[in-house]
């Protein structure tokens, strides 16, 4: 099919991959182009006729946006368990503006990778994709975010996102949940060294087995945790330092993480915290 879109069209071209793999892939398709602005597809993927308009008309009105998404469609392909693709799909629909996108970045990767379409400079400015071991979309949006690129959705549905068994995040080791973890360690460090002063605690919400990965992965990178909060009684252990959630200070000389990543557990604990007095990313931060 594509052959023969390059017969009617000359702007089609075929490349081969000199490289190995997707990231090889990404970077020789962005050195090849000669535009100013690039847009992500997957093969398997379906894009909505008015998708790259709506995306170019975006990015040329708002000159502050280095990079626009849009709302996708989850479209299960075969007979298996779709449901925690279902509920991300639904997470990541309802995160849009550039502020949403920015403080919801360490729950999960707030973008669909093939709904992108982003500026071209920000590679030369922030550097190209990058293969170690964990997603590389996933990298990227942190990367351009830590370095203050503001991204958006236009809040329509522009593509149908296929969800098969054989999809590569769901077979590939560089998408499993410890991969995520470590990456989003590295980040949530370099965002803590920024906006958390120096004299506060940092503590966290959360004693599960998903929070004491993390916390493993924060202590390996150099971020103290001095203290663990949580509901339940079971967890609440002295010699561990975890201690029941009505034991949480005022926000004066703490900063707590929230590992919790139940639905509707994060709005349960903004308020909780909120009636403490703390205010998010000031005081406490959503990273599970």
């Amino acid at each position: 099919m594509i052959v023969a879109f390059c017969k009617v069209g000359k702007r089609i071209t075929i490349l081969k991959n000199p490289g190995d793999g997707i990231v090889d892939s990404l970077n020789f398709g962005i050195k090849k182009a000669n535009t100013l602005l690039i847009a992500r597809m997957d093969a398997d993927d379906v894009m909505h006729p008015k998708r790259l308009l709506l995306q170019v008309e975006r990015l040329e009105k708002k000159k502050e946006l280095g990079l626009i998404s849009c709302l996708v469609n989850h479209v299960a392909i075969g007979d298996h368990d779709t449901r925690g693709y279902r509920k991300y799909v639904y997470w990541i629909n309802q995160i849009c503006s550039p502020h949403e996108i920015s403080l919801n970045r360490f729950i999960e990767s707030p973008i669909a990778h093939p709904s992108v379409v982003f500026r071209r400079e920000l590679v030369s400015k922030c550097g190209e994709y990058k293969k170690d071991g964990f997603p590389e979309d996933y990298e990227l949006w942190l990367r351009l975010l830590d370095k203050g690129v503001e991204m958006e959705k236009v809040k329509e549905y522009l593509i149908d996102w296929r969800d098969s068994k054989k999809r590569v995040s769901r077979t590939g080791s560089n998408y499993k949940l410890d991969a995520f973890q470590n990456l989003k360690s590295i980040y949530l460090k370099k965002w803590i060294e920024k906006n958390v002063p120096s004299n506060k605690s940092i503590q966290v919400w959360g004693a599960g087995k998903f929070a004491k990965q993390q916390i493993k992965y924060l202590k390996r990178i150099g971020i103290s945790i001095d203290c663990i909060y949580d509901i339940d009684s079971k967890k609440i252990v002295n010699r561990e330092k975890i201690l029941h959630i009505n034991q949480i200070p005022n926000p004066d000389q703490n900063f707590i993480l929230c590992l919790i990543g139940k639905n509707g557990a994060r709005g349960k604990i903004a308020e909780f915290l909120s009636k403490k007095g703390y205010i998010i990313e000031k005081d406490f931060i959503f990273a599970a």
